[in-house]
């Protein structure tokens, strides 16, 4: 007979279990040094999350390395896809990583429901189970060349890109990065690939008597090795040094020749005195740190994008893994939908990894750098997003691009025949206004008309500087929605924007309980809202977000304030609402991981008395907690701001922080400060030593050229508040989206504005930007777009001003 001794606690938690299998499907340097770093970065996260037990079993890697494009084809790579999903039964899989590999694959991923990350640099790698970990994105790094050269007073660019999909999105990209910053194609050549190439050298001789002050090369698979010679002879030949520029094919020194797969010092003599794009930062302390642990572990220490990216992978991966409910391909989604604020290996220092619905781009903060030789040594050039990138749109003041005044008139164009000047179809004189929609659900109680003004300032200017070729016509309807008045009517308010109305976007509703609502009739409908709701939850092909705030975010920033504050345990009030929900959801989550114990959970009224405040604060004091997080709408603030004092007064000086309700207190001491643009009081005694969250950064030059604008057209004081700020931003982004639109119309506008990247922004902290991509809907990139402020000595601030040495980036 089998035992049937009842099995021991021992036997039951003990068992062995069968590991989770990820698959990695490998195109790209197959069998490489630096494959090989990739591979091992891998590992080295799964292992350390076994280690600390992130994860109850071991997780497999099941490898598929296959030639791919560039030398190979993609259906191979399809099939070593197909078997690790189906065959191997793996979770999910990372790769393919090269371009070509991935668009011929996109499709299925998303039609078979497995989570496939891949480090491929192109936007169209996009849908509900494609993430990008991004090596690097074609857009981006237009952009950031586009702004770097300008940077340098160049203006006359001779441009090379190679033939193939990834030229041409390059090639898209960096045209129309050109004219946001008014440099000049003197040429925009096509190099073909090995038995297509043709010698370029006359197109650089051309280039030069052109006025060419640079050669750009935008490449991927192998037109940078002729141009660069080229390049060389004919300046030789003609004493011509232009500027030298590449985008991320840097990689080929620093990982293929730093890892010994290419003669580094060859690539090191024939490239020096060029500039290029990479991801590797020697500031990044977090990568500095996995260096270290991989040295020990693998015994030598790749410092590379490659070894970066593949402990990024490895670090998402194996935090989903851990979060994953139920443990399934589409549990493993959700839980990478889940991923917020996680560090990053690469880029600059601060860059951090952030997944969510319709937020499938990684890499959020500076995660391309710039580098050269100089002198024989590879080396960063230390410069910053924030240094590179435009404070102001170009031409704001009625000149275009190159000085062709814009200001709406059609100058000599006018008087020729063609025009139609005077006949019955003129092409010249007034044409119809784009309409946009504003649904104001909230604050009427405030000066809304000032908060209208920075759309208008945006709209206004996106006009006269000739990004659009006609004003923009604003319908408001205003309507309070809840949590005071009914969600009915800023339904019916919407749809009369969208059917009567006929706008070709919504800005607004911005409640998050309104965004839930609604969500679902908008994507029927197909016409493109943005909002500056927090929730993760208003995701869509037609819902954008230039978000205040961000539930996710905003706990994590005050989770790990009070860590840094020494505080190990911590109460929580919050509202009993949705929001209140999802605040305290995600706060949770960070909590654990950053090692902070949640003692108490207070349940109040948005609509909490005194009292109950009182009582529920007694509790957390009882639970034994070092410090308190207030979470909510924001009702409650005032309650807990007022009760606090009165426990603050019987010894209880604990470190106290706050979300987005300092959108109340931000610019105490201006004249139109967020109390003034908010309509509601801010009692400085009752704030002192509390910690909140916010956008206005006084450093922020972008913020404070919006600001002398702003006064300039409309008078009056200063806006220092979030809101005209935030109106703003919509208003660029969506004049860029109009300007993009193919054709004009709600659908268009949507396609337009997933096209419309690197924006900078007013709000956050110096260097963030805007941007959206096919899948990727929420606007604000860049670690620092949410900051802490404080009121301290009875001045209000930023925390890393009257906080000195508290606060760094997120990592």
């Amino acid at each position: 007979m089998v035992s049937k001794e009842k099995p021991s606690q021992e036997l039951l938690t003990r068992r062995p279990r069968a590991p989770h299998k990820v698959g990695v499907c490998m195109e790209f340097a197959g069998g490489t040094n630096l494959i090989q770093d990739f591979y091992d970065g891998i590992r080295l996260a799964f292992s350390e999350a076994e280690e600390r037990g992130d994860v109850d079993r071991a997780i497999e890697l099941v490898i598929r390395e296959v030639r791919g494009p560039m030398r190979g084809t993609s259906s191979v790579v399809v099939d070593a896809w197909r078997e690790l999903v189906h065959d191997e039964d793996c979770l999910a899989v990372i790769g393919p990583v090269v371009t070509e590999a991935n668009l011929a694959l996109v499709d299925e991923v998303n039609r078979t429901g497995v989570p496939t990350i891949s480090f491929c640099a192109t936007f169209d790698w996009a849908g509900p189970y494609a993430f990008a970990l991004q090596n690097g994105g074609f857009p981006d790094e237009a952009v950031l060349l586009a702004g770097y050269l300008a940077s340098q007073a160049i203006t006359r660019v001779a441009l090379f890109r190679e033939d193939g999909i990834i030229g041409e999105e390059y090639g898209a990209a960096f045209r129309a990065a050109a004219r946001r910053y008014g440099l000049t194609l003197v040429t925009d050549h096509v190099v073909g690939l090995f038995n297509t190439y043709e010698p370029v050298e006359p197109v650089l001789r051309a280039a030069h008597e052109a006025g060419a002050e640079c050669v750009l090369v935008l490449s991927a698979y192998g037109a940078l090795i002729p141009v660069r010679a080229a390049v060389k002879a004919v300046g030789d030949s003609l004493g011509w040094n232009p500027v030298k520029v590449q985008n991320t094919t840097w990689v080929a020194i620093t990982a293929f020749g730093g890892a010994g797969d290419y003669d580094q010092a060859t690539l090191i003599a024939d490239f020096d005195g060029w500039i290029g794009l990479d991801q590797v930062h020697e500031g990044n302390r977090h990568f500095q740190d996995v260096l270290f642990r991989f040295e020990k572990r693998f015994g030598r220490r790749p410092f590379h994008a490659y070894a970066a990216l593949g402990f990024d992978h490895g670090f998402v991966v194996a935090g989903a893994l851990a979060r994953m409910r139920p443990p399934s391909a589409q549990g493993l989604t959700d839980a990478l939908e889940r991923t917020r604020m996680v560090p990053a290996c690469i880029g600059g220092p601060g860059t951090v990894i952030s997944f969510g619905p319709h937020d499938h781009r990684g890499y959020k903060g500076d995660y391309v750098v710039l580098r050269t030789i100089a002198d024989g040594v590879e080396q960063l050039v230390d410069v910053t997003w924030a240094a590179l990138l435009a404070t102001s749109p170009l031409g704001v003041n009625g000149v275009g691009v190159n000085g062709v005044g814009v200001n709406g008139a059609d100058g000599d164009n006018a008087s020729h025949a063609l025009s139609g000047a005077g006949t019955r179809y003129s092409l010249v004189g007034d044409r119809t206004p784009f309409r946009i929609g504003v649904l104001q659900d909230w604050a009427l109680w405030a000066p809304v008309e000032k908060w209208y003004d920075g759309l208008r300032l945006a709209f206004a200017e996106a006009f006269e500087s000739g990004l659009l070729d006609r004003e923009v016509e604003l319908v408001f309807r205003e309507v309070e929605g809840p949590p005071d008045g009914r969600a009915a009517d800023v339904v019916r308010a919407w749809r009369d924007l969208v059917h009567k109305e006929k706008v070709l976007g919504v800005v607004g509703p911005f409640i998050t309980d309104l965004t839930r609502i609604l969500r679902d009739e908008i994507e029927r409908t197909r016409v493109p809202v943005i909002s500056y709701c927090a929730t993760t939850k208003f995701a869509g092909d037609f819902c954008f977000q230039t978000p205040n705030g961000t539930f996710a975010d905003e706990t994590f920033h005050i989770a790990r304030h009070l860590l840094r504050r020494g505080v190990r345990r911590v109460g929580v009030v919050r509202e009993d609402n949705p929001i209140g929900d999802e605040y305290y959801d995600w706060f949770r989550l960070h909590a654990r991981t950053l090692g902070l114990q949640v003692t108490s959970d207070q349940i109040v009224s948005p609509r909490v008395t005194d009292e109950e405040m009182d009582t529920a604060l007694r509790a957390v004091r009882a639970s034994g907690a070092q410090g308190l997080a207030h979470l909510g709408y924001g009702l409650s603030f005032y309650a807990v701001l007022s009760q606090m004092a009165r426990h603050v007064s019987e010894g209880w000086d604990v470190p106290r922080v706050t979300i987005t309700t300092w959108v109340l207190c931000s610019g105490l001491d201006q004249e139109l400060g967020s109390p003034a643009l908010m309509n509601l009081p801010a009692p400085l005694e009752a704030l002192e030593g509390w910690v909140g969250v916010d956008l206005p950064h006084e450093g922020n030059k972008v913020f404070q050229g919006f600001q002398d604008r702003y006064v300039a057209r409309f008078g009056g004081a200063k806006p220092y508040g979030c809101y005209p700020a935030h109106m703003y931003d919509m208003g660029r982004v969506l004049a860029e989206g109009i300007a993009r639109a193919r054709p004009v119309t709600p659908e268009g506008l949507a396609k337009g504005l997933e096209k419309v990247r690197m924006v900078p922004a007013t709000m956050g902290a110096p260097g963030t930007v805007l941007g959206f991509g096919p899948y990727d809907h929420r606007g604000y990139k860049g670690s620092d777009y949410l900051v802490l402020r404080t009121v301290l000595g009875g001045r209000e601030g930023l925390v890393e001003e009257l906080m000195p040495g508290l606060e760094a980036p997120a990592s």
